[in-house]
């Protein structure tokens, strides 16, 4: 190939065209298939290598192999205590070993030295002995730990996976790559001859496949095996071509193993963009490392290298040519890298002046842009757009688009493109460079926030976009999404920014917090024994609701009256709240129970998104983060269904309270005005809805398409709402229509309804209290409240009989105005005279239950003004007040004179 460049006519030779059919394409249709079906690349870039020991080289590791563990091994397998060098004699006592002339470290023991030195003995043999050149001595652990580079490996799957399949081609493998040398570091006496050792172990040093100069002109490849074929043969060579010393040259490495079962010899071939050579002996290929035919490349020369390309299965010449044109274009206009990737990651640091420790939130993974879009389509819901955007189309293609100008033949196809109206929404095909994905119920297109806004352009799938285009008039909503975790508090909290370009008037822009919080430890035990403890309170009002239910029975059977709807509303409220309680505690615990494990792994899988990895897609990334975002989304929901659901319990409980109110006079204002002035707030009620509904149509239809605040019926309400509670809008005065608007809204709800409701109200209230006023038992509540509780402590104390007994046979005695001890003796409840004595005494003390005077006038009460008054006006008409008795006979003699008058037909006076 190269040669047909200086002579021209080199492939009308008719061998040229036989040995090189490639190069002189005179059997070009035969090489127009793939050349293989399965090829592993070791990295995804060009490297640029530099010795890591000066004079020695540098040791790549895979990306899944361990620095320490592997230094661990080698000081473990060569029984090293500490780093040693080769002039370090009296170091190398202290450490119980000897060092040998090269460096090589040896055992002190025999045994120590069958194990360590002879596993060596061949590299020691073939690398250290024989070959020129610089080498790192892996043997010595100190100078492993220095050559080993952090910053240069490659993927050890690829490599696995190249050897599984290898394996199930008998051992068969081709392996290539490109190099170029920098320089005269790069060169041996003049020449570029690559050092390169693609170790299976690297303690003790084993490699089936190693590329050095030792014997030949210009180096060799060497192939080692772990079993040996006849003659006890574990290594065999092939020669290798000279390659450039300024440009890239191109090495591929093919291997035919003899246990493939259809050679009798080993086959290989080493060829370069210079020439190939071949060979033919008896060994099989038989790994150190059954998992990976590589688990280290030492490079012993600095130089620049491409991906290594691993093939599982040995190629003909043809086809390795076929990789070589493939690849060429490529290489020769690439440069490579101006600095190792050590340089780079140290010039490209970025100093982080660390701030002083905050109770903080943490974000745990980068913020993510989320949007849906729409297509452009020229039919839009009114015939009118329709037409109208058809008219336009007509008009741009009969005008702009006619010769002598030519426009795009998307333009003459695709009306939208003129003008549209929103479409369907996108829902497969790749937008920028992006596949759709799911997210929260919607299809749509996610990439990270920062690469949107930081850069002005980003590489998706093969194809430049600008980020400038990422939100155009096909954007429907967008979402930013923040996840972060406060680990001081345990809660993680989701933010969402929300934008929705959909509507017909403004884009509507809103945000959501949501936080799940996690229990765990004592916090967790205190909440489940709280939670235990409402269970047991709810146990309680099971009973007392059944007993509640049992009397209301009892009594409609007994008078076969409905009880009153207020206390049916009570034993329905407890009811309600008995199950809605016991449903949410049983739902809560082991949701609580179960957040810190549950918040964990959704954690663990935020953290461990590889976002700089090289080999995992962008969009298996944003899949991954979406579904931990979706699973903690869905954990966020049911907990927010249960505070919702915990939320109407505590509405009904309030109502409950509300309801308790009513138990004493003094505190029963709320629910005895509301009873009071139910009826006039009904009808207001009624009015008031009647008022704002026509507000909210006159609003809605005179200023919806002006104003954001009347946009829809709904947001009218809301605006009145405002307006009700005196927030008018701040530039109602700008229009005549909206002072008109203002104004009699003003007149007939704000002042008028507002007051009619205060005055409903009012009245209700003073009607109650009213009542409390008049009522001769009425205390405060504080003072019913001990009374109450003093009763029952005497009650128990002196053998009081039940309250509730005692009042059922009480309240049968309706003509007894007083009752003495005799009485309360004689109903057999109370236990002994002494009981009955005590309980006189204690319920004489209150002046509401003084014993009732009755004389020959009537009942006397000290505030009986009506007696007062009487005997005032007798005593002023010098007569006597008059009895009982003589009022009875007066009413008997009134009533016969107006009998005897009305059945003799005249008028009674």
């Amino acid at each position: 190939f190269r040669n047909k460049k200086a002579y021209t006519d080199l492939c009308l030779y008719s061998e040229a065209q036989t040995n090189c059919p490639l190069s002189c394409q005179s059997q070009q249709e035969c090489y127009t298939a793939p050349v293989h079906k399965e090829v592993y690349f070791s990295w995804d870039r060009i490297r640029r290598l530099l010795p890591k020991a000066e004079g020695k080289g540098t040791v790549c590791l895979g990306d899944e192999a361990n620095k320490t563990a592997v230094l661990d091994a080698c000081y473990a397998y060569y029984h090293q205590d500490r780093p040693v060098t080769p002039n370090a004699s009296s170091e190398a006592s202290e450490g119980g070993g000897s060092i040998h002339a090269s460096g090589h470290r040896r055992a002190s023991t025999a045994s120590a030295w069958n194990d360590g030195y002879r596993g060596s003995q061949l590299w020691y043999n073939g690398m250290t002995k024989y070959r020129k050149g610089n080498r790192v001595n892996v043997t010595l652990c100190s100078e492993l730990e220095e050559a080993i580079d952090d910053h240069c490996s490659f993927d050890t799957s690829q490599v696995q996976n190249f050897t599984l399949d290898s394996k199930k081609h008998h051992g068969d493998f081709t392996i290539a790559f490109w190099v170029r040398p920098l320089g005269v570091k790069s060169l041996i006496n003049g020449k570029f001859v690559p050092h390169i050792s693609f170790l299976g172990s690297v303690s003790p040093p084993k490699h089936n496949l190693v590329l050095g100069w030792w014997e030949t002109a210009n180096g060799e490849a060497r192939f080692n095996s772990e079993c040996s074929g006849v003659g006890h043969h574990h290594e065999e060579s092939s020669e290798l071509h000279a390659l450039s010393t300024t440009g890239w040259s191109f090495i591929a490495v093919t291997f035919k193993n003899t246990s493939n079962g259809t050679a009798t010899l080993s086959k290989a071939s080493v060829v370069t963009n210079i020439g190939e050579s071949h060979e033919s002996f008896v060994m099989p290929m038989c790994l150190h490392d059954d998992a990976s035919f590589f688990t280290a490349v030492e490079v012993n020369y600095p130089m620049l290298m491409s991906p290594i390309i691993m093939i599982p299965e040995y190629l003909p010449l043809a086809k390795i040519q076929q990789l070589y044109v493939n690849t060429l274009g490529d290489m020769i206009p690439l440069r490579g890298p101006g600095r190792s990737a050590e340089e780079r990651n140290e010039d490209n640091r970025i100093a982080i002046d660390k701030a002083d420790y905050d109770y903080r939130s943490g974000l745990l993974a980068a913020p993510v842009l989320f949007q849906t879009r729409v297509h452009a389509s020229d039919h839009c819901d009114f015939h009118e757009g329709t037409a109208y955007i058809s008219d336009i189309y007509e008009k741009v293609a009969g005008q702009k688009c006619s010769p002598p100008f030519v426009c795009d033949d998307d333009v003459h196809d695709r009306p939208e493109l003129t003008m549209a109206c929103p479409g369907e929404q996108y829902t497969a095909e790749p937008v920028l460079g992006l596949d759709p994905i799911s997210f929260g119920g919607a299809t749509g297109y996610a990439d990270i926030l920062y690469s949107i806004t930081d850069s002005e352009y980003v590489y998706r799938q093969g194809q430049v976009v600008g980020t400038s285009n990422f939100f155009d008039s096909h954007t429907s909503t967008a979402t930013i999404l923040l996840l972060f975790f406060t680990p001081s508090l345990g809660i993680t909290t989701v933010v969402k920014i929300m934008g929705d370009f959909s509507g017909d008037l403004v884009a509507d822009i809103s945000t959501s917090v949501q936080h799940y919080e996690v229990l765990e430890g004592t916090p967790l035990t205190f909440y489940v024994v709280v939670q235990i403890l409402n269970l047991f309170f709810i146990v309680i009002m099971i009973l007392d609701t059944f007993h509640t239910l049992v009397t209301m029975l009892r009594l409609w059977r007994h008078t076969k009256e409905a009880p009153p709807w207020a206390e049916v509303a009570k034993v329905f409220t407890d009811i309600c709240t008995v199950v809605m309680v016991t449903v949410f505690v049983c739902l809560r615990i082991p949701s609580k129970m179960s957040s810190a494990p549950q918040a964990e792994s959704i954690m663990r899988h935020l953290t461990h998104i590889p976002w700089e990895s090289t080999t995992m897609h962008v969009h298996d990334k944003k899949e991954d983060f979406f579904s931990a975002v979706m699973d903690l989304l869905a954990l966020i929901e049911y907990e927010e269904s249960l505070n919702a659901f915990c939320n109407a319990i505590l509405i009904v409980l309030l109502f409950r309270v509300i309801q308790c109110t009513a138990a004493h006079p003094r505190l029963a204002l709320l629910t005895g005005t509301l009873k009071e002035s139910f009826d006039d707030l009904l009808h207001a009620t009624v009015l008031i809805m009647l008022l704002l509904g026509c507000f909210a149509g006159i609003g809605t239809w005179a200023f919806g398409s002006e104003r954001s605040d009347f946009a829809n019926f709904e947001v009218t309400l809301q605006t009145q709402f405002e307006m009700f509670v005196g927030n008018f809008p701040a530039d109602w005065t700008q229009s005549a229509a909206l002072r008109a608007f203002t104004v009699l809204y003003l007149v007939l709800i704000f002042l008028l309804v507002q007051n009619f409701l205060l005055a409903i109200i009012v009245e209700a209230y003073m009607n109650v209290r009213e009542g409390i006023q008049t009522n001769r038992v009425a205390q405060s509540f504080h003072t019913d409240v001990s009374n109450a509780l003093a009763a029952r402590w005497l009650g128990w104390l002196n053998g009081w009989p039940d309250p509730e007994q005692l009042g059922d046979v009480l309240s049968d005695w309706e003509a007894k105005l007083n009752v003495g001890f005799d009485d309360l003796w004689k109903t057999g409840l109370f236990k002994s005279h002494k009981s009955t004595g005590s309980f006189l005494r204690h319920y004489g003390q209150y002046s509401f239950l003084q014993p009732v005077k009755v004389t020959k006038y009537g009942i006397v009460r000290d505030s009986d003004t009506e007696h007062s008054l009487v005997k005032k006006i007798s005593y002023a008409l010098g007569r006597k007040m008059p009895t009982l008795v003589q009022e009875l006979e007066r009413a008997e003699d009134r009533h016969a004179r107006k009998s005897r008058a009305r059945s003799e037909g005249v008028a009674f006076v």
